[in-house]
């Protein structure tokens, strides 16, 4: 086996398929190689799809290009799998598929290859696999789609960190820089280090280049649960007293001289005293998802 072949034992699509037979396997298949630089387009949107490929060297991405702005979908390090639903059902290439990095080595496989009833049973068990490979996937795109549906950027934010594994000492590794994190979770950078930055300065997480330590997870969980949007600010305080009765009581625990005979609350909303306090307001709602959630006990 040749060496660069050498990464296929790691990867879902060859689970199960001993490595003396890969060579046998990748003929039948009518595999080839191919090498691209950094930035290389792989596939434009609207090509054909006729293979699904693994990268063995380098990585690349699936970006939708819209204007000037990327929205990344996914990356793929060495090991992945890319591209089968696509080549599968015939359909033209939706994404461009991008190489991020120089000398990037790519297996293309012809996807026509598994539909001429081969009885070969190592390509059974490769097109086994690919479907538990796909499936996998498709969770994640579950999961994207998900992340994006969050309005507000730190909710974002702390349900991507949420869905990553921490490694044996509890700290998380980035896939992605700044700029692709960005991309990936649709916001502007500079937004992007403005609130990852105040999450820093709550102590909610520490973040160096790539590697994350959640320093409070409650919080996390809040922020990702859309705690912060349980009150919509824009009402008038009688209003949501009214249709968030435990919110008036977190109120006057803090010491703030509220009441709903005060004709003053048909006047003001949330906005308007978080605006007259100076209030942190993401840590005040905070506060009150932890008072609910006591006051529930």
């Amino acid at each position: 086996m040749e060496k660069k072949y050498e990464v296929l034992a790691d990867t879902m699509a060859f689970e199960g398929i001993p490595p003396e037979r890969y060579g046998e396997v990748l003929e039948a298949l009518g595999a080839y190689c191919r090498t691209y630089a950094r930035g290389d387009l792989v596939r434009r949107v609207g090509d054909e799809m006729d293979f699904f490929g693994i990268v063995l060297k380098g990585g690349i991405q699936s970006v939708i290009p819209d204007g000037g702005r990327r929205q990344i979908v996914q990356q793929f390090a060495a090991g992945s799998v890319f591209g089968e639903a696509v080549a599968f059902s015939s359909q033209r290439c939706g994404i461009e598929i991008c190489a991020t990095a120089s000398g990037t080595e790519i297996l293309h496989i012809r996807a026509a290859a598994f539909l001429q009833g081969d009885t070969n049973p190592h390509i059974a068990r490769m097109s086994t696999n690919l479907l538990r490979d796909m499936a996998g996937k498709l969770l994640m795109l579950n999961m994207k789609v998900r992340i994006l549906g969050k309005q507000r950027l730190r909710s974002r934010i702390a349900d991507y960190l949420l869905s990553l594994d921490p490694d044996a000492t509890g700290y998380l590794e980035l896939p992605f820089g700044r700029i692709e994190l960005s991309e990936f979770l649709g916001a502007n950078r500079s937004s992007l280090s403005r609130e990852i930055k105040r999450m820093q300065d709550e102590g909610i997480v520490e973040i160096e280049r790539r590697t994350v330590h959640i320093l409070r997870r409650e919080a996390l969980e809040n922020a990702s649960e859309g705690t912060y949007d349980m009150i919509d600010s824009g009402k008038k305080m009688r209003q949501i007293a009214e249709e968030e009765p435990l919110f008036a009581d977190f109120l006057v625990s803090k010491g703030f001289p509220f009441s709903v005979d005060n004709p003053v609350t048909e006047l003001v909303t949330f906005d308007d005293v978080v605006a007259l306090k100076d209030l942190d307001k993401e840590a005040f709602l905070e506060e009150y998802a932890e008072f609910k959630r006591n006051a529930g006990k």
